[in-house]
């Protein structure tokens, strides 16, 4: 779990974002607004920021999932994190074949033969399988989802998630 969180252990703010790898916002926020959350927040010790599975919108997404995990298994669970959404072409369209999940693991300089051995075995179903079930019982129906110390957010915007932060630290 630790590989998928960012920022010091010490930070005052545990911001969670539930997120599918198939979901066109979710990959707006890491590319339009996570930058600055990773400068202003993250780097500075202020907040720690966990990114949770809720792979909902198919089994595509449910494979990405397993596929981070396997990349995590290795330390680079952010690079394969990032190279997912900047693959996504659509929901269900084959973004995240098989053969699409390794070509992303041997671009992120990952031990392919570990890779495709941890996903072809689906070493991480279980994993997926119970951060889903998870994002059930806390009644999520969307991505990406957040919550700020364990608070969940309505998030019309992104100043709607730096307003809960600023909330905590005060």
């Amino acid at each position: 779990r630790d590989g998928r969180v960012l920022g010091s252990p010490n930070a005052p703010v545990l911001v969670v974002e539930w997120g599918d790898y198939q979901c066109p916002a979710c990959r707006r926020f890491k590319e339009s607004f996570f930058p600055q959350l990773l400068q202003d927040y993250i780097a500075t010790g202020k907040i720690r920021f966990e990114y949770r599975d809720f792979a909902f919108i198919g089994d595509e997404s449910r494979r990405a999932a397993e596929a981070a995990l396997c990349a995590q298994d290795q330390g680079k669970f952010w690079e394969y994190h990032d190279a997912l959404f900047e693959n996504l072409r659509g929901e269900n369209v084959g973004s995240f074949s098989t053969t699409r999940l390794k070509q992303i693991a041997a671009a992120v300089g990952l031990d392919t033969a570990r890779f495709n051995s941890c996903l072809d075995r689906r070493e991480h179903r279980d994993e997926v399988e119970a951060m889903y079930r998870e994002a059930q019982a806390l009644g999520l129906n969307s991505t990406p989802t957040f919550f700020v110390n364990g608070k969940q957010l309505q998030v019309r915007s992104y100043q709607d998630i730096l307003d809960a932060i600023e909330g905590e630290l005060r």
